[in-house]
C-alpha cells in the first residue's frame, strides 16, 4: 500500500512540475512587462481600447525602480492633462508625489519584479472618476475600467500567477460586485499593448470636480468615484496541488522509515 501512495504522490508531484514548465514559453521578460488601467467614458458608446486611452494609467515592473510607493523615482508620475474637459473620465494612482509630498493623481507606477519568494505585488489605490468642470448635461452615464498589457506573464520563473482587481471604494448607491479575477493574458509573448479586460460601472457617484475632500490619505479624503487594487499572486490551484503532493510525498518517506 505504501508503494502504491509513493507512486501516486511522486506522480502528482512531478505532472504538476512538468504542467508549470509548460508554460515556461508564457514567461515575459520581467523588466519590460507592463500593466495598463484606461478610464473610459463616452455615454452609452463607450470609448473603445486605442492604445491612447481618455486616461491612461501604467504600471509596470522593472530592476531599476525603488518598490516603496511613498518613495517617487523617474519613472513614476505623470498627471492627467485633460482633466478640465467635460464628460472625460480621470484615472490614476493616488501618491504622495507632488509638491514637498502632496497627494495627488499620477499615471505611472513603476515597481520591482514580481518575484520569490512571495510572487505577490499590489498596485494599490487606482482612483477613477468624471470631471464635470464644465457645465452639464454631461454626456457620460457609464464608466468603464479597461485593463490592457504589454507582454504579460501568466508564469512567473515557472510559477502560474493570477491576477486580481479589487474595489476598494465605490458610490453609496453602487450594488455590484467589488472583486473581479483576470482571465489569462491573451499575448504574454507580445510587447504589442493589448486590451485584456473591462468592466462598466455605473457613473451615477462618480461625476465630480474632484473626487477628493481634503488631502492625506484615502481612506479619509475620497467621497466620489471608484477605488481599484490590482493584484498579482500565485495561482492557487497550482500551490494546492504542488503542496498537496510534496506532503503526500514526505508523509509516505516518514511512514517508510518509521
Amino acid at each position: 500500500m505504501n508503494k502504491v501512495l509513493f507512486v501516486i504522490c511522486l506522480a502528482g508531484t512531478l505532472m504538476t512540475a512538468l504542467a508549470l514548465g509548460a508554460h515556461a514559453s508564457e514567461i515575459a521578460t520581467e523588466d519590460t512587462w507592463k500593466l495598463y488601467l484606461v478610464a473610459a467614458s463616452a455615454g452609452d458608446a463607450i470609448t473603445p481600447y486605442d492604445n491612447s486611452g481618455p486616461a491612461f494609467a501604467a504600471s509596470s515592473t522593472a530592476s531599476t525602480v525603488i518598490d516603496d510607493v511613498s518613495s517617487k523615482d523617474p519613472l513614476d508620475g505623470g498627471e492627467p492633462g485633460f482633466v478640465g474637459m467635460q464628460g472625460m473620465a480621470v484615472g490614476g494612482f493616488y501618491r504622495p508625489w507632488g509638491t514637498n509630498g502632496a497627494y495627488g493623481v499620477f499615471l505611472r507606477d513603476y515597481r520591482q519584479p514580481v518575484a520569490a519568494p512571495s510572487y505577490h505585488k499590489e498596485w494599490k489605490d487606482f482612483v477613477m472618476y468624471i470631471t464635470d468642470l464644465q457645465m452639464p448635461p454631461y454626456p457620460s452615464t457609464n464608466l468603464r475600467l479597461i485593463v490592457g498589457g504589454s507582454g504579460v506573464p501568466n508564469v512567473i520563473d515557472g510559477m502560474p500567477v493570477e491576477y486580481k482587481l479589487v474595489m476598494t471604494f465605490h458610490p453609496a448607491s453602487y450594488e455590484g460586485p467589488t472583486e473581479w479575477t483576470l482571465p489569462a493574458y491573451p499575448a504574454p509573448d507580445s510587447t504589442t499593448k493589448t486590451h485584456w479586460w473591462h468592466v462598466d460601472l455605473p457613473a451615477e457617484g462618480a461625476i465630480c470636480s474632484t473626487p477628493f475632500s481634503g488631502t492625506g490619505p484615502l481612506a479619509a479624503t475620497q467621497v466620489y468615484g471608484y477605488r481599484f487594487d490590482l493584484i498579482v499572486t500565485p495561482e492557487p490551484g497550482s500551490l494546492l496541488a504542488l503542496g498537496t503532493g510534496l506532503v503526500g510525498f514526505i508523509g509516505v518517506i516518514r511512514r517508510r522509515k518509521s
